[in-house]
């Protein structure tokens, strides 16, 4: 699952591979609404129109990502929940 509703105003988001690429006009995730998607384990790119990260399905199902504890809530978890609202919050 992945939460972004703290992103104000609302973005377009991409998991590119999973969803629709940020460009599309239908079907595009935005952030003022909960996704449920189906990963399987491996590196993901969670992508806005303001910020991108990489983020790790393990083989449990649980995710991993680098130090962004700041801006990103889940580790451990199968949710992800973005909390950042611009770029510059986002330091890899």
């Amino acid at each position: 699952m992945i939460n972004a509703t703290a992103i104000v105003p609302p973005r377009a988001w991409s998991v590119p591979g999973v969803t629709e690429p940020l460009q599309s006009v239908r079907d595009r995730m935005m952030t003022d609404k909960v996704a449920t998607l189906k990963l399987r384990p491996g590196r993901y790119m969670f992508m806005t129109t303001a910020f991108s990260f990489e983020f790790i399905v393990n083989l449990d199902g649980k995710l991993d990502f680098r130090n962004l504890d700041k801006c990103v809530e889940g580790r451990g978890t199968a949710t992800l929940v973005v909390k950042c609202r611009v770029s510059q919050q986002i330091v890899q």
